[in-house]
């Protein structure tokens, strides 16, 4: 068999002019060749135009699209009518790959008839100094209804988008809205009905960076509200087809997530009264679908009873539970 199909690669670019050469370079010499690399700059203000272009002239692979700027999701959105490839990857700017990355991804892909194969990864805090192996929650599932449920109750594939191939077809009709936070969650939520077989590989083959501008390492802002919107709209969709019983998985989501949000509302935290608001209001809307889904609570008691706690002492538990 011959395995040498064009994959795509995806890069969106905005201001990352001290870490767009590390990523590129691991790129631009995978053991991998027939490679379709579209890097989107994203109206970048720093020299990362100057270096993409510096690049784009050593390897005829590269696709370079120069736009306004508008976002991680419009940039990857412009990137995806653009792709040609029968495969297609994701990679942050800040990040790298290994050199094999592409290669064992596509093996284990074709060789599983996969819809989506997933690695491991190596996650560097850059705050912090810190570093975390990070290895696939599940091995192999070969049917959809076990793919989304699992995903649902966070024991299958991960939720975000790199670490990860993909059959491009999954992407027809699929693009990403224009969230701030947890946009990749939700599109994974609406390729993932499509996937019959996603495999993984504990080969930690991508170094993903986390710095202060990471979820979970800055101040809560507006923006990251967008965690629960992109829950609430997957939830919403679900209801559309349908789905309920997934549907109630994702609302556990939603109190989980509101835990977490309202733990990082501090005494500087601007408009803080209105977030605690939000959150509280977000759970207590959610709370009675929730426990509609009876296998996870009932499996995890601890998270039920910080759920029923939480919304009767929600500083106490968001400050020690979350």
């Amino acid at each position: 068999m011959e395995m040498n199909d064009l994959i795509s690669i995806i890069i969106p670019v905005y201001n990352m002019e001290k870490r767009i050469a590390r990523c590129l370079k691991t790129v631009t010499e995978q053991t991998y060749h027939n490679l379709e690399i579209i890097i989107v700059n994203d109206g970048s203000t720093d020299n990362s135009l100057k270096i993409c272009e510096e690049f784009s002239k050593k390897d005829n692979r590269i696709i370079l699209v120069d736009k306004a700027n508008g976002g991680v999701s419009s940039a990857r959105n412009a990137a995806l009518e653009r792709s040609t490839g029968k495969y297609l990857a994701f990679i942050d700017s800040d990040d790298y790959i290994a050199s094999n990355y592409i290669q064992e991804l596509y093996t284990a892909l074709i060789e599983n008839n996969a819809d989506i194969v997933e690695c491991g990864a190596t996650v560097f805090n850059e705050v912090t100094g810190e570093s975390t192996q990070l290895l696939p929650r599940f091995s192999t599932q070969n049917n959809t209804e076990e793919i989304v449920t699992a995903f649902c109750r966070n024991e299958g594939i991960s939720d975000f988008l790199w670490n990860k191939l993909y059959k491009r077809d999954l992407f027809n009709g699929v693009y990403f809205s224009n969230l701030k936070c947890s946009e990749d969650f939700e599109v994974l939520c609406y390729i993932l009905e499509k996937c019959s077989m996603v495999v993984s590989i504990n080969a930690k083959l991508y170094y993903y960076m986390r710095n202060d501008m990471c979820l979970g390492l800055s101040p809560l802002s507006e923006k990251k509200l967008d965690v629960i919107k992109a829950r609430e709209n997957i939830y919403n969709y679900y209801c559309s087809i349908g789905a309920k019983k997934w549907a109630y998985m994702i609302a556990v989501q939603i109190l989980s997530q509101a835990i977490v949000l309202y733990s990082q509302i501090d005494s500087s935290t601007p408009n803080k009264q209105k977030y605690k608001n939000y959150l509280l209001g977000k759970f207590k809307e959610y709370y009675p679908i929730a426990l509609l889904e009876k296998h996870s609570l009932k499996k995890d008691l601890l998270r039920l009873v910080k759920f029923k706690t939480f919304g009767v002492f929600p500083k106490f538990v968001s400050k020690y539970f979350s």
